[in-house]
């Protein structure tokens, strides 16, 4: 398994043509820092017990009180 953040042309990885390169649907929005917060602040709101280890984080300047 070949995990990149940004595209990459078939010709620079050197694979077989058989072997299949898919993206994970929405996975843009986990990689900007300000939606993988506004999202994981919402499963602590939903999920407490599970999510105990999730610092408390602050979107600015939304919440900047």
């Amino acid at each position: 398994m070949l995990w990149s953040g940004l595209a990459i042309p078939i010709e620079d990885i050197g694979i077989a043509e058989e072997i299949l390169l898919n993206r994970l649907p929405e996975m843009t929005h986990l990689c900007h820092k300000k939606t993988m917060g506004f999202i994981l602040n919402k499963f602590v709101e939903f999920w407490p017990e599970e999510y105990w280890f999730y610092p408390k984080t602050y979107l600015i300047p939304e919440e900047y009180e």
